[in-house]
């Protein structure tokens, strides 16, 4: 059995790899889409980390009737990354979420924002979330909640500051991760949470016109600066 502190060292290692490479990560159009992994849940540590997180109450203020319309164009970008170069991928995994990944490099720096977006008729944003908190070889989840005010449900990793926040709001499972930085990745992923606010939309609303949709479908790698 792994001791508390042994699994604390062991998943501070993982986290560091982990960074290591994000430093040496790039988007190209030939690279498969990032994709949540979902695995058979470790149904007693799920258990045990939900009602930690207090995740059913929280979920259970999600607005059903609400969903995420996102076009990347046209979301605005921090002021913190204004001036470095950008470059965005926008495509579908192969379970048929809508992958959004922005990949932001000035110098040996670097910011990471990706969204799933879920079909509003299977949204598995809240299921996705636990998975990812769940994919580490510990005895027990080393995540902890994100800010209350931060979408329905966060996380973010234990270190101070967190290399890695990610959150549900409606349809959308959200992360941000910064490597070699001192921007912070919950002012970031603030940023993005008002920026998902104001492209809700109401279920009548998508399904009266279908042009709302039709984004999901398509696939697309836009290199800019400072957008």
């Amino acid at each position: 059995m792994i001791s508390s502190s042994a699994a604390s060292g062991y998943a501070h290692a993982a986290r560091f790899f982990l960074a290591l490479a994000f430093a040496a990560m790039s988007i190209s159009p030939a690279s498969r889409a990032g994709e949540p992994v979902r695995q058979a849940p470790a149904a007693p540590r799920i258990a045990s980390f939900k009602e930690r997180i207090d995740f059913d109450r929280k979920i259970g203020y999600e607005n059903a009737s609400e969903h995420m319309v996102l076009d990347p164009a046209a979301m605005d970008t921090p002021p913190q990354l204004r001036s470095w170069p950008k470059t965005v991928r926008d495509s579908m995994t192969a379970s048929g979420v809508r992958y959004i990944g922005m990949a932001f490099e000035l110098g040996e720096q670097r910011v990471r924002i990706v969204l799933y977006v879920y079909d509003p008729r299977r949204n598995l944003a809240g299921e996705d979330l636990l998975n990812k908190a769940n994919a580490v070889n510990t005895m027990t989840i080393n995540d902890v909640p994100g800010p209350a005010d931060l979408g329905t449900v966060s996380l973010r990793s234990p270190e101070t500051p967190p290399y890695l926040v990610y959150w549900i709001f409606r349809n959308v499972l959200a992360e941000v991760t910064v490597y070699k930085t001192s921007i912070s990745s919950i002012d970031i992923a603030r940023w993005f949470q008002a920026e998902l606010v104001r492209n809700v939309r109401m279920q009548d609303k998508i399904e009266a016109d279908p042009r709302l949709g039709s984004d999901m479908s398509r696939m697309r790698e836009d290199k800019a600066v400072g957008q």
